[in-house]
């Protein structure tokens, strides 16, 4: 959800599919990463609507390209477990309302930690 300082709410969804692919780099106990993906984003709002309840702008869709870059390392606890850590940039591209709202390049920033077990 987004607030401006004139107390209007605004609540934009998205939704993305991307195909990513990671290259390894196995050492002694850690195994450093990265990745890249690109993919589709689906954004959507809302009726931006303000204090009193009067709708200011309709709401709106947009597809986008989307793209992401991600490292990351996993640190072996057994011969088959290893503990995750990483970070992941997705760039979810632009989008403008029916009125004149607009949200210049939504990016997301993920910070991600995990258990990876190999069977």
């Amino acid at each position: 959800m987004w607030r401006s300082c004139t107390d209007h709410e605004q609540n934009l969804g998205s939704g993305r599919c991307n195909v990513n692919g990671e290259l390894d780099q196995t050492c002694a106990i850690t195994e450093p990463y990265t990745g890249a993906g690109i993919g589709y984003s689906r954004l959507e709002t809302g009726t931006l609507s303000t204090t009193g309840g009067v709708a200011s702008e309709s709401g709106a869709s947009s597809d986008n390209f989307a793209w992401s870059l991600s490292a990351g390392l996993a640190m072996s606890v057994t011969s088959n477990a290893a503990v995750d850590v990483n970070y992941r940039f997705t760039d979810l591209g632009e989008f403008k309302q029916a009125g004149t709202t607009e949200f210049d390049n939504l990016m997301v920033h993920e910070f991600r930690a995990g258990l990876r077990y190999s069977f």
